[in-house]
Parts: C-alpha cells; sequence; structure tokens
C-alpha cells in the first residue's frame, strides 16, 4: 500500500483577504514547534555554559545572599517561572521570598547571609504567531 506523504492541497479563493497570511502564519507556527520537539527529542536541551544561556529560555545569575529577603535583577522582560540552583550556597538554603516577582526583578530568600549562589532564572519562551 501506497502512502502519500505530502500535504493535501487547498486552493485558495481570492475573494478571501487575509487567508493566505493567516494560513502562513500557522504553518510557521507549527514549523517552530515542530524544531522545538525534535530539540527535546534527541537530547540538546541546554542551559548554556553558565554564564551565557542557550536554547532554555532564561539568564544565568550569581549573586551573595544576605540578612534577610534579596532583590534580584534580572530584566528579562517578563516574570520568571521559577529558578534552579546550580550552585548552592555552602550554608543554608535559597527560598522564593514573599515579595512578588516581576519582570525586572525576582527575591529570594536565604537563611544565612554572604553566601555565594549561582542560579538559572527560568522563563517561558515569548512566542507569536
Amino acid at each position: 500500500m501506497r502512502v502519500d506523504l505530502r500535504p493535501p492541497y487547498v486552493e485558495i479563493p481570492p475573494d478571501l483577504p487575509g487567508v493566505r497570511e493567516a494560513l502562513k502564519a500557522v504553518v510557521e507556527h507549527l514549523w517552530l514547534q515542530t524544531a522545538q520537539l525534535n530539540l527535546l527529542s534527541q537530547g540538546q536541551i541546554s542551559f548554556g555554559d553558565g554564564e551565557t544561556g542557550d536554547n532554555i529560555s532564561g539568564k544565568w545569575i550569581t549573586y551573595t545572599t544576605s540578612e534577610g529577603e534579596d532583590e534580584i535583577e534580572h530584566n528579562l522582560g517578563v516574570v520568571p517561572v521559577g529558578f534552579l540552583t546550580f550552585l548552592p550556597p555552602a550554608y543554608g538554603v535559597i527560598n522564593k521570598g514573599p515579595t512578588p516577582w516581576t519582570s525586572t526583578h525576582l527575591y529570594l530568600i536565604c537563611g544565612e547571609p554572604n553566601q555565594e549562589v549561582t542560579i538559572f532564572v527560568a522563563t517561558l519562551p515569548i512566542q507569536s504567531l
């Protein structure tokens, strides 16, 4: 049995303005999603080198903890979805502080001051059709 893997041909009537552009946008979006799934399936996910990010949306930040809540500038332009601690403090644990995060800052607490910490601040990728 022969299977035709080509997408179906659809004639777009000329009296439907904007349909061609809308279909093009949908196809481009599907192609992008397929490419991202391909990266996932091949184990090509990377946070980067510890200073510069790669194909996971976010930013590396190294900071020194203080007494109380730490205000950490990230300037990602979106509110982060979370953080991963890659180089934890020698003493204490990093937790989310009570202050709401913004598109420029996040707020974390460590039980011990003067601890150097490296985190990856994660965001969801901004995509549009």
